[in-house]
Order: structure tokens, then C-alpha cells, then sequence
């Protein structure tokens, strides 16, 4: 579920007149849905709702406007590519920066591959380079 207001703020969305802050958001990718973020509007757009969710389950679980769109596609499935990236280079990145989440989520072998000094740096590349969002959804992490 996504609410109203967060107890905290780890980076702002959008900032008043004046103030620089490098990034932002985008996208924000979650189990049922793909959003957009207008950083001029401060607002999020519903791009997408994937399969097996509604556009009225995206509405009841959110706790915050958004603009929604009269046609809402649904989500398509990641490229053979990604996937493949995914479950070899990305996986065994993700394991040696966050072992402890491998091991819960990923399996337990891939948890195992030592951590390097540069792995963080390294995972992240591996992200930007692939332009690849992850959500919680554990199909395209399945062992």
C-alpha cells in the first residue's frame, strides 16, 4: 500500500524555488503498477497496471492523488534480455552487495559469492547500464 504521508523523507520528490538537488524520481515501480513522476507538476502519472491487478486496486491501495489516464495499458512482460541479465549479472551482483537479502529472497547459494569492495558501485552500473526497474514481484527472481 502506498500512503498519504512517510515518517521519512530519504529524498525529496521536488523542492521549493531556488534550491538545486541533483536527481529524483522517475518511475516508481511497485508489485501492481508502473508510475511516472512529473517533477515540474510534483505529481505521479499511472502508466501501467500489471497482469493480474485493476486500475481500482491500484486506486484503493494508494493513499495519495495521482493522475490516471482513460486508457491504462497493462504492463508488458521484460524483454528475454533483461531477464536473462536479471537472473545472472544483476543477481549476482545484488547477492555479494545485499547477501543477507539473497539468501532470503534469491536462494541460498548465490548469497554465498564474496563480497568485493567495488560490488555497490559495480551492482549499480550493472542497473543504469540495463535501464531496468525492479519490483517486488518475485517471478523474475524465481531460483
Amino acid at each position: 500500500m502506498l500512503v498519504p504521508k512517510v515518517d521519512f523523507i530519504s529524498a525529496a520528490g521536488v523542492t521549493e524555488p531556488g534550491v538545486y538537488r541533483r536527481g529524483g524520481p522517475t518511475d516508481l515501480i511497485t508489485g501492481m503498477a508502473h508510475f511516472t513522476f512529473d517533477r515540474k507538476e510534483g505529481q505521479f502519472t499511472l502508466a501501467s497496471v500489471h497482469p493480474g491487478h485493476s486500475v481500482e486496486e491500484i486506486v484503493a491501495n494508494t493513499g495519495f492523488e495521482f493522475r490516471q489516464p482513460a486508457h491504462v495499458p497493462e504492463t508488458p512482460a521484460p524483454p528475454a534480455d533483461w531477464l536473462a541479465k536479471l537472473h545472472g549479472q544483476v543477481r549476482e551482483q545484488v547477492a555479494q552487495t545485499y547477501p543477507q537479502f539473497a539468501a532470503s529472497r534469491l536462494g541460498g547459494a548465490i548469497a554465498r559469492i564474496p563480497r568485493t569492495k567495488s560490488s555497490t558501485a559495480n551492482a549499480f552500473e550493472v542497473l543504469r547500464s540495463s535501464l531496468i526497474s525492479f519490483s517486488n514481484d518475485d517471478k523474475y527472481f524465481a531460483t
